[in-house]
């Protein structure tokens, strides 16, 4: 089955790289934006890759587009130790990568006239936040202190949330979530976790609707995502330990399964589901904002925003024995996705910039060559 993927992955880069070429005229000026790779240079990066792939003992998805066309496209390992074969199509969970969604949200309702990116805290939220608004959440200007683990610290927090969750009242946990936070204040370190529980709880007081409901109807169905879902409380997750040799199973943990992470960490998503969805919130698809010049401008001081590292576009997660990686080029189309159910032995983030790098160099090399 292996070869047979390789096969297919090997045939459908040179293919595209043919078919690219044939519209380039000779001694034409050309960028990232319109820079295609030869079939060598595609040759040897998927070699490269491979090569990363199978030091790492690496499970899971990798897939690079550059210009609209598959450089590399490959599944590796099965879901579980009962299940089917990894495909493009499989669900992972995405961690992090879930704030764009949030970030698609927000941007939906302002294009919709339910809220102003200009609109104060204090149009939501019953706290002294005068000075801050929904633009400066989306963007990251401003950065409250609450993190992942600080609300576990927080033993009468902690135990406030226990008994609503008894209760199974989401509504009074999000309240007291939102509490902690603004209570916490604000901080000069960056930090976009708390910015998008934030964001989360303005979709629903701006849409009228359940967070996870809006973003259902207006994104996942209407882009067609098909393997894209919200994980469930107490879901139990598999993933490989290539080190040992085993499986790993887990279940969500308990501040994980409160309901306010959800428009943080609460996605699932699959490979192609993600590429069509990234492909309209860069486009214009889904919202009016040119998210992507913005980010691309801020390459200094805060570098968080609209859910990504700003300069060049970067997410990475590790949640519940499941990884996700996402790199896009500021300067073009050129795209890294990675996910995974690997457990141990490699970096998420390092491993996909060194796949990262293995195509950027080649993209660089034929950028200097063809402008000669």
């Amino acid at each position: 089955m292996r070869i047979f993927k390789r096969a297919l992955c090997l045939a459908l880069c040179f293919v595209t790289a043919t078919f690219c070429f044939s519209g380039c005229s000779s001694g034409e000026k050309y960028d990232k934006k319109s820079v295609v790779l030869s079939r060598e240079d595609k040759y040897e990066v998927v070699k490269n890759i491979d090569e990363l792939i199978m030091d790492n003992k690496y499970r899971g998805t990798v897939a690079v587009k550059l210009n609209e066309n598959y450089i590399y496209l490959d599944c590796t390992g099965s879901e579980s130790k009962n299940g089917d074969d990894i495909e493009v199509t499989s669900a992972f969970q995405v961690g992090n990568l879930t704030e764009a969604f949030t970030t698609a949200a927000i941007m939906k309702l302002a294009d919709e006239k339910k809220l102003s990116l200009e609109d104060s805290l204090t149009k939501f939220f019953n706290a002294n936040v005068a000075d801050v608004t929904v633009e400066d959440l989306v963007k990251n200007k401003v950065s409250f202190g609450y993190y992942i683990g600080d609300v576990e610290k927080d033993t009468k927090t902690l135990k406030k949330i226990d008994k609503l969750v008894k209760k199974d009242d989401n509504e009074k946990i999000k309240k007291v979530v939102a509490d902690f936070i603004f209570n916490f204040g604000m901080v000069d370190y960056a930090t976009d976790k708390s910015n998008y529980y934030l964001l989360g709880l303005i979709v629903e007081k701006a849409s009228g609707e359940d967070y996870r409901d809006y973003v259902k109807k207006n994104i996942i169905d209407e882009l067609g995502l098909k393997s894209t879902s919200f994980a469930s409380s107490g879901k139990p997750y598999h993933g490989y330990d290539s080190e040992n040799k085993k499986w790993l199973k887990t279940q969500t943990p308990r501040y994980k399964n409160w309901g306010f992470l959800f428009s943080v960490y609460g996605m699932e998503s699959s490979q192609s589901d993600l590429f069509t969805f990234y492909d309209a919130f860069f486009s214009g698809k889904l919202f009016k904002t040119d998210v992507a010049s913005y980010i691309a401008k801020s390459k200094s001081g805060n570098h968080y925003g609209f859910g990504f590292s700003k300069g060049d576009i970067d997410a990475w997660t590790s949640i519940n024995l499941h990884r996700a990686y996402l790199h896009r080029d500021s300067d073009t189309d050129l795209t890294v996705l990675l996910l995974s159910n690997s457990v141990g032995g490699f970096d998420i983030n390092t491993l996909g910039h060194e796949v990262y790098s293995a195509v950027n160099k080649k993209v660089t090399g034929t950028i200097l060559r063809s402008n000669k």
